[in-house]
């Protein structure tokens, strides 16, 4: 097949081959050559009545193009009704898989290159024998054309192990052939977080062969290799390839921005949906026990940093035997267990092969398919061959470096490249570095030197940012006398391939190989400290706005944007304890504390609070508040002592600054503690009044909500009639409108709903759970659903549904555990007949329903508990 036989443009891709091949050359033997042989007939026989173009075909594959999509579908019809209606030999079952989609036909030497050809075979991946899928584009355009009585299903919206973004795919239902088969073999079918990709994966078949079948037989794999040569690719393409091994799902963990070892099982566990259990279970520990029974594949990328920590990998594949360890580093583990696979940098081409040999070597296809990216019309010819093996030569085929020097093509011809590579020499960087470190380290000088003073000052400082950062911090922290408007200097270093633009989020980030070496230009600017600085204070300007959000109405919202700039928040509070800057740490402390409330992050709450407290200095006022911040965080821990030690010595530093309405705040605090942990009433209730009196003269309905809902609280909790506490809770109801605090609003409902449970009311009980459930949980607060799901077991039981209520309260405690919200544990907040002892003695069906509730996920639960069918609870 020669380059001038290939049609260009818009063309249709069809691929297939025959499921099941392996088993059937092992069965057939000498058989299967005639097998082989009627197939290729079949399919050949339809593809060229319909004028296709056969690319190549490789054992029992086909791939060929078509100059119309309705052509390719009327092959794949007649090829399926072809290889179902065939006898075959020995009388076996052959099915194939076809895979159509419409794209661009852009041609590197002989054979097409680009994202539409890797999306086609893709496609085909992911059907099943006998079955035909096509994307959204093949299917809008021949689905008017369609062969007589077929028709398209629609098959949703799925990601390929391609990894790019999600595509709409159809199935081409074909009369008197079977159309039932299981989901498409995408990564829908399995739980996973990998991240979406904006380039296609280009070569490495043997890596990741070599990676995938050294984790059939071994628990951790580590890929080793330099900075640039493509670790973090490889490994989510290798976990996207084997997620079908892992129930329990496959997912990728960034190192990048931790350096502290302690954070590996917090991150490790946020990411996994599941926060630190309590201030007595350690992270480490509630992992270890989280995964034990898992079948999982954990990617943890970039984790040479944070070796000190590998123990934590070793204890947790002893734990979870099923799990497989995929990690990326600069060097080994060195833990039991461990494999090592040395990553190279792409193979590198001899000058003297012609231009289709050329086009199968990994490191040309990856510069020709990168190129055209920048260059639409790019093509390697036998005039620019010569050129573009030289330059990957001279970049030693690390991935990154390719990337780096494929977007100066906008500019540069390749010659033009290759003869500014030979000027500047790229390996002549520090001679005691590693030769590819050089080659890597001078590839990013290159790009940056390209740039001007100013767009160079905006490069370094970026490196200060944690994680990536949004704009609105980037404008606080580098725009400053930086001399250059910002968005233009941001573009410019997207274009450079120095940055990376996350569009749908707002936010840029630099690679971590990049961000090491703007790290480095930055301490040599002589504004590391300047800049620092900029970051603590932008990042602490974020937390104190967004702190107060957190109880309205867009708390979801303000939750989720720190949940991106954790790592960046995290780095500022830390450069304020070594700097021994106690007043900004006491801030952090204070702002910080609801966040980690609301996400579960209630261990690493506890210790960075402890940490600045015990920072000498700091203004009174905001030690206070940080004091208070740690009664928060031991109240939601159910850690009593800590808890009630925090807020005596908040209420009496308050009294001593005399700041009525800091005192009133912290009278409404110590007041609960002394209902709910010293089962003091009279004292709780003294405190509560004299709040009262407080905010009542300040006019404060926000602090006046407060005290009515801890005084419906206790009324609950400690009154011989729980109606007492009736008009305060709709008292308080009504403030909490009012000043727009829904937090408080949906735990309102949540007291008032227990009240009307104990009291036999059950459908005035289910309005206000169901109420404040869709009030919190809708906001964000995953610690709120632990509650509201036992409320709703314990009313579900009262109303005779055992099974439902055995399925409620496994869901609730389940997500307490992984939540880390012990309160629901101390005597003051227990709901009866739903307590976990209890459940956990149920036999027969009622275990059996308490088990399926453990496994439901927070969303499944919550519309289980909203459901108002009585669908039975082992449906």
């Amino acid at each position: 097949m020669t380059r001038a036989d290939l049609p260009t443009g818009t063309v249709t891709f069809f691929f297939s081959d025959m499921e099941g091949s392996t088993r059937l050359v092992q069965e057939l033997g000498e058989v299967w050559p005639e097998l082989l042989a009627d197939h290729d007939r079949l399919v050949r026989t339809a593809v060229h009545r319909a004028g296709g173009v056969e690319v190549r075909t490789e054992g029992d594959s086909f791939f060929v193009v078509f100059a119309s999509a309705a052509d390719a579908v009327a092959v794949a019809a007649e090829s399926q009704r072809a290889i179902q209606d065939h006898e075959w030999p020995g009388g076996c079952t052959v099915r194939i898989r076809i895979g159509v989609h419409t794209g661009i036909g852009a041609l590197g030497g002989s054979d097409y290159v680009g994202l539409d050809v890797h999306r086609a075979a893709r496609i085909a991946a992911a059907a099943h024998g006998g079955q035909v899928i096509l994307s959204e584009t093949s299917a809008a355009l021949s689905e008017r054309l369609l062969p007589k009585d077929t028709s398209l299903r629609d098959l949703g919206k799925h990601r390929l192990k391609d990894l790019l973004e999600r595509e709409a795919l159809f199935q081409l239902v074909i009369p008197g052939v079977s159309d039932e088969f299981p989901p498409p073999r995408t990564l829908e079918a399995i739980p996973n977080n990998l991240p979406v990709q904006i380039t296609s994966f280009v070569g490495r078949e043997d890596d990741v062969a070599a990676a995938l079948g050294t984790l059939e037989s071994s628990r951790i794999l580590t890929l080793l290799g330099p900075g640039g040569t493509g670790k973090t690719r490889l490994s989510i393409q290798v976990a996207a390839e084997a997620a079908d091994r892992f129930k329990d799902g496959v997912f990728f963990v960034p190192l990048a921005p931790v350096t502290d070892p302690d954070l590996i099982a917090p991150t490790i566990l946020s990411t996994l949906g599941v926060a630190p259990a309590s201030a007595a279970v350690p992270p480490r520990d509630q992992l270890v026990r989280f995964m034990s029974d898992k079948e999982m594949l954990l990617v943890l990328d970039n984790f040479e940093q944070l070796v000190e920590g590998a123990g934590l990998i070793g204890d947790l594949s002893a734990a979870s035997t099923h799990s497989r360890f995929l990690v990326s580093s600069r060097i080994p583990l060195r833990v039991r267990g461990e494999q090592e696979l040395a990553i190279a940098p792409l193979e590198v081409a001899s000058p003297d092969s012609d231009v289709d040999a050329l086009m199968k070597n990994e490191s040309v296809h990856l510069f020709v398919e990168r190129a055209q990216a920048v260059q639409p019309g790019f093509a390697l010819t036998a005039g620019n061959a010569g050129a573009v093996v030289e330059l990957v030569r001279r970049l030693d085929g690390l991935p990154l470096a390719i990337e780096l020097v494929v977007s100066k093509l906008k500019l540069l011809s390749v010659e033009a490249l290759v003869e500014r590579l030979d000027a500047r020499s790229l390996t002549g960087g520090p001679r005691d570095a590693p030769e590819r470190h050089q080659t890597m380290w001078n590839a990013i000088a290159w790009s940056e030197e390209a740039l001007s003073d100013p767009c160079r000052r905006l490069f370094a400082r970026l490196s200060v940012c944690v994680g990536g950062a949004r704009l609105e911090e980037i404008e606080k922290v580098c725009a400053p006398d930086l001399g250059l408007e910002l968005f233009d200097g941001l573009s410019t270093l997207v274009d450079s391939s120095l940055l990376v633009a996350d569009r749908a989020r707002g936010r840029f980030r630099m690679l971590q190989v990049i961000r090491e070496y703007a790290t480095e230009r930055l301490a040599e600017s002589g504004e590391a400290e300047e800049i620092g600085r900029r970051h603590t204070f932008g990042y602490l300007d974020l937390i104190e706005t967004a702190a107060p959000e957190l109880t309205r109405r867009d708390r979801k919202t303000w939750a989720e944007a720190l949940d991106a700039d954790h790592d960046n928040l995290r780095a500022a509070m830390a450069r304020c304890v070594a700097a021994g800057d106690a007043d900004s740490a006491l801030r952090f402390a204070w702002s910080m504390w609801r966040y980690w409330q609301i996400r579960g992050h209630l261990y690493e709450a506890r210790r960075r609070v402890d940490e600045a407290l015990a920072m000498a200095g700091g203004d009174p006022r905001r030690r206070a508040k940080a004091i208070e911040a740690l009664g928060g965080i031991t109240w939601w821990q159910g850690d009593r002592d800590a808890c009630t030690a925090a807020y005596d010595e908040a209420l009496r530093l308050q009294r001593e600054m005399g700041d009525d309405r800091e005192i009133a705040n912290a009278l409404y605090n110590a007041g609960l503690m002394e209902a709910f942990f010293r089962q003091d009433f009279d004292r709780g209730d003294e405190f509560l009044e004299e709040a009262m009196a407080i905010y009542t003269r300040l006019g404060d309905e926000g602090g006046l909500a407060d005290v009515h809902w801890g005084k419906g609280n206790m009324a609950l909790i400690g009154s011989n009639d729980p109606r007492d506490g009736v008009p305060h809770l709709e008292k308080c109801i009504d403030l909490y409108r009012a000043v727009g605090n829904v937090f408080g609003e949906g735990w309102g409902r949540f007291e008032l709903g227990e009240i009307y449970r104990r009291l036999g009311d059950y459908a005035e009980s289910r309005l206000h759970f169901t109420r404040g459930i869709e009030i919190l949980y809708g906001t964000g607060e995953i610690s709120a659903a632990v509650f509201f799901l036992l409320a709703f077991a314990a009313l579900s039981v009262l109303e005779g549904d055992e099974l439902r209520g055995a399925r409620l309260g496994g869901a609730a405690w389940a997500l307490g555990e992984r939540s880390g919200v012990d309160l629901v544990s101390i005597d003051s907040a227990r709901i009866e007949g739903v307590e976990k002892e209890t459940l956990e003695a149920f036999t027969g069906d009622l275990a059996e329903a308490y088990r399926a509730g453990r496994a439901m996920t927070p969303d499944e639960a919550v519309a289980f508990a909203l459901a108002t069918d009585g669908a039975s609870a082992t449906a």
